[in-house]
């Protein structure tokens, strides 16, 4: 008889299990798993990519990262500038009729610039009469150390206001909003 086997005892044992009788009546998809031909796995992207709510998420998914990207490299970048190989980020916010600056530098190498740090700042203005232009001055000295902040206050009260750093012979000029 199909499938017979010895039991402990030598006695016959029949078996009525025929795994290809069971194939033949199962559904197409069974069928095409035990043969082989059910097809290639799907990869990472295919299946973000398999029903049309899943293409739209990933779609936005990809659209928020790409906003994210371009924010970030846009906004600050009128505030961060790199002088004598020292990063120098600034930042202003206005506090009871005075406006607050704050200097961070960061040395990005060994050699970076360390000294005398000249500052100015001006409420931004079109108008072309240099007198009419108030122009308030600060001077630090740049150690050694690869982290530093600089804070100090002038009695402006501008949205926008113009910071210039000389360093050695080199100007750097920024534009800030004030908070």
């Amino acid at each position: 008889m199909e499938g017979e086997k010895k039991g402990r005892n030598n006695e016959e044992l029949a078996f009525y299990y025929s795994r290809d009788r069971r194939i033949a009546s199962a559904p197409e998809r069974v069928k095409m798993l035990y043969s082989g031909s059910f097809g290639r796995r799907r990869s990472l992207f295919g299946s973000l990519l398999a029903t049309k709510s899943l293409a739209f998420l990933f779609l936005a998914i990809l659209m928020l990262s790409a906003t994210a990207m371009v924010m970030s490299f846009l906004l600050h970048r009128e505030t961060n500038q790199t002088v004598l190989g020292n990063v120098f980020s600034l930042e202003a916010f206005r506090f009871q009729g005075a406006t607050y600056i704050a200097i961070k530098k960061e040395a990005r190498s060994d050699d970076a610039y360390s000294g005398p740090m000249d500052v100015a700042v001006s409420p931004s203005t079109k108008s072309t009469n240099p007198e009419q232009v108030q122009v308030y001055t600060q001077s630090f000295f740049i150690g050694l150390k690869p982290h530093e902040e600089f804070r100090f206050s002038v009695p402006l009260e501008a949205e926008k206001i113009v910071v210039l750093l000389r360093l050695n012979e080199s100007l750097s000029r920024f534009v800030l909003s004030v908070k």
